[in-house]
């Protein structure tokens, strides 16, 4: 007889009393077990409550059950048998189906099939949820549970309809107010209300503790808005996580001004928290806004930006400070609106404002927005000192990581740093907003870059399912198009959008040139800006500058300069420069010759008479004002480049004398440093050349650099990675030179010599394999290169066959 025979043996010769012991025994250990897997996978309270719903379910079953054995035992004098039998065979089929179902083997059969089909739900669970620790909700579980951290729930509202948006508003008002008094900090709005979104609001004090646990609070707020006769009457109660079943204190006040009942009901939940009310119990306005039309507007304006519809987003932020002109919070994501829309002047202008009316805000918003501030002049490394503090202090603030994510993205190529970096930051972003269109589109772009195509699928999918008519949609589309490289489906898309904005246009360019590594598509999507049906020159030259990179970078040289031809025919002056850039772009063939003759027409431009496009976005307006610098340092590149040092250092001080134009940040100074670079180089100093590039500081809005070759620094980057690989310093090299082709347009004609260089510096520190991965892409682009540039490709692939085994064919 084996152990599960024996136990079934002993328990069915027991008698009644002895089988209710023994299963409320058993009852007690299952219960224990349930509530240490509960605590280790963070499981929800309902799980327990499952668990012992079906023990009590079991417990008539096994009652039932003992009777019967009991009756069954009992021979026909009144005494009892050892153990039961089984009818005869006389008996007839009712006796023996109820023997059947009575075995304590199908009972006991029957319980472990009940808890398996138990287990399988909470393994379903955990699957679903991505596991404790994974992105996700559940991402927030791991954070440590602190008295010190507060979440405040959304309200439940009744009476008019007008006042419905109260009950998440109450999420942003309260929090703003209790946070920071004292030692507290409330768990970020837009975190909370988004996890509430997906998982349904509290109905109780006990589901409310579980969401609070989620953010690391260990305390939370649940409270009513209640309205009536005109009049507002609002109650909250201040709960422990770990003590909900009775407040720790409760506020109510009512009246009609229903930021000074907020105050009311933060003063009173304060006074039961440790320290007292604090010095931050003040009314409201003084963190938000005295005006409810300004703070509706607002909260219309958040949710347009996260659904990705920006333009609705940048009005309703317009309408919120036209009724309270300093509600600097309103400023500061009219300014967010503004980046995604590309308008420079109203991003950089409101941001100022915001700052301007800080006063207003509390000390955390005020953190916030001096590290906006700061990303928004162009000090990228003190915005992400600021921002990784905030994080520090505050790690569910979505904002922060946000923003944090957007440096890492857009700045890191810029000083030498992979964007690929960013990719935590937005991926935070999404454990607590899952829905953050515009996290969405970043890491899309990083998939696409990436060539994780099953991701950027998945990524896109989740985008256009979120955001269906969304500001974003043609240059989601258009990666996800180009970086597959389906000519059928790239026909389709460009067919689709050719009658798109010159804004969406020049997105669309810009994403697919980044980011899908599909040089054709690039040229391709670059050509709809060409359409002569658009009548501003502007957005043809944009078109026109787009397909000579992309042709630059496959070799075309021929075919680049072709695009000069189409520029000058109606705008002399910018082809000019764009000639001057062309030709100082890394295995493009020139000589001295050439070079004096370039030198020569630049010279004689007038700066002035260069066309303004007066286009409001900075994807076509950001060379407005800076010809007078870029004729100075093309002038002090080509004269470096002919070994005419006094004259090109002679330029480099004539751009100091240069007026700093609007927003250009540090511009001038960084062109002027990278006049002496060039000229130091030429001259095979190249400790001195790296001198120079290091004063140059990069200090400009970000967005500048994605549209100016000028502002992006292209040339000095790719010297700087020169420059360290000569110097043997290869690591670093690398940095520069592998991040080339995320920033600006120009740098996909850099992209060929840059996977030249990297290739030699792998073979010098003795890596093959990677080496020949530099070479083969490199051989890629040029297959189709002009005839007088095959002899490289050509050296490319007897590099190429060296490394590979057995000097297979690339």
């Amino acid at each position: 007889m084996g152990p599960t025979e024996k136990l079934i043996h002993s328990i069915r010769n027991r008698s009644l009393w002895q089988v209710v012991g023994l299963y409320a025994a058993g009852a007690w250990v299952a219960l224990q077990v349930v509530d240490v897997l509960a605590d280790a996978f963070d499981l929800p309270g309902r799980f327990a409550a499952i668990a012992l719903t079906l023990l009590i379910i079991g417990f008539p079953m096994v009652l039932a059950t003992a009777l019967v054995q009991q009756r069954l035992r009992r021979t026909g004098d009144g005494t009892e048998q050892a153990s039961p039998t089984p009818p005869d065979e006389g008996a007839d089929e009712g006796q023996k189906g109820a023997w059947r179902l009575l075995t304590w083997r199908n009972v006991i059969g029957t319980g472990v099939a009940a808890f398996a089909v138990w287990g399988v739900v909470v393994t379903v669970w955990l699957l679903t949820q991505g596991g404790p620790g994974r992105n996700g909700a559940d991402a927030t579980a791991a954070l440590p549970l602190s008295r010190s951290v507060i979440a405040v729930l959304p309200f439940s509202v009744r009476g008019s309809s007008e006042l419905d948006y109260l009950g998440e508003g109450m999420v942003s008002l309260l929090g703003t107010k209790l946070d920071g008094a004292g030692e507290l900090r409330n768990v970020d709005a837009r975190a909370l209300l988004s996890f509430v979104g997906q998982e349904g609001t509290a109905a109780d004090p006990e589901s409310a503790a579980e969401i609070a646990r989620r953010f690391g609070a260990g305390r939370f707020v649940m409270g009513d808005v209640v309205e009536a006769g005109g009049r507002l009457q609002l109650s909250a109660s201040l709960y422990g996580t770990d003590e909900w079943s009775e407040p720790i204190v409760e506020a109510a006040a009512e009246g009609e001004d229903a930021f000074a009942l907020v105050d009311e009901i933060a003063t009173g939940l304060l006074a039961g928290v440790e320290g007292g009310p604090g010095a931050r119990v003040r009314r409201i306005a003084a963190v938000t806004t005295t005006s409810l039309p300004a703070f509706r507007a607002y909260l219309e304006g958040e949710a347009a930006f996260r659904s990705g519809h920006f333009q609705p987003a940048l009005e309703a932020f317009q309408r919120a400070v036209e009724a309270d002109s300093h509600y600097a919070l309103a400023y500061y994501r009219m300014s967010v609106a503004a980046e995604w829309l590309t308008r420079a002047e109203i991003a950089r202008s409101s941001a100022e404002l915001a700052y301007r009316n800080a006063s207003r805000l509390s000390e955390r918003d005020r953190r916030l927005l001096e590290a906006f501030l700061a990303w928004r002049r162009g000090a990228h490394g003190e915005a992400e000192r600021r921002y990784r503090a905030i994080v520090g202090t505050y790690p569910t603030d979505v904002e922060a990581w946000f923003q944090l994510g957007e440096i890492h993205f857009h700045s890191n190529p810029l000083h030498g740093r992979s964007v690929h970096e960013s990719m935590m930051d937005f991926e935070q972003v999404l454990s607590f907003e899952p829905n953050d269109a515009p996290s969405i589109i970043h890491l899309t772009r990083l998939a696409a870059a990436e060539g994780r195509l099953d991701d950027l699928d998945s990524l896109a999918a989740r985008f256009m399912a979120l955001n269906p008519g969304g500001d974003r949609t043609a240059e989601v589309r258009a990666v996800q198009a180009f970086a597959h490289g389906d000519p059928v489906r790239g026909d389709s898309l460009l067919e689709a959008i050719a009658t798109l904005s010159d804004l969406s246009l020049a997105e669309v360019a810009w994403n697919t040139a980044m980011f899908s590594n599909n040089l054709i598509g690039a040229e391709r999507a670059a050509r709809l800006l060409t359409d002569k049906g658009r009548f501003t020159s502007e957005v043809w030259t944009t078109g026109h500058s787009i397909a000579a990179y992309a042709l630059l970078a496959r070799g075309r040289l021929a075919d680049a300069f072709r695009e000069i031809e189409a520029v000058r025919s109606y705008d002399p002056s910018s082809a000019i420069e764009f000639e001057a850039l062309l030709s100082l772009v890394p295995l493009v063939p020139t000589d001295g010759p050439a070079l004096r003759r370039l030198r020569s027409r630049v010279e004689v431009v007038d700066p002035a008479a260069t066309r303004s496009s007066g286009n409001p976005s900075f994807f076509l307006n950001v060379l407005d004002s800076r010809h007078e610098a870029i004729r100075l340092y093309l002038l002090g590149v080509l004269s470096a480049r002919l070994g005419d040092a006094p004259a090109a250092l002679g330029y480099a001080a004539d751009l100091g004398n240069v007026s700093p134009p609007p927003e250009s940040g540090t511009l001038v100074h960084d062109l002027a440093a990278g006049v002496r670079a060039q000229t130091a180089y030429a001259e095979g100093r190249a400790e001195d050349a790296l001198a120079a590039l290091g004063a140059i500081r990069r200090d400009i809005f970000y967005q500048q650099a994605l549209a100016s070759p000028y502002d992006g620094g292209v040339l000095e980057r790719y010297t700087q990675g020169v420059v360290l690989q000569d110097l043997g310093r290869y690591e670093e090299s690398l940095g520069w030179l592998a991040n080339l082709g995320r920033t600006t347009w120009l740098e996909l004609a850099y992209l060929p010599a840059a996977e030249l260089h990297q290739a030699e510096i792998q073979e010098a520190l003795l890596r093959p394999e990677k080496a020949a991965e530099h070479y083969a892409r490199f051989v890629e682009m040029w297959r189709e290169a002009d005839p007088e540039l095959q002899p490289r490709v050509e050296e490319a692939r007897a590099a190429l066959r060296r490394l590979m085994p057995d000097g297979a064919e690339p």
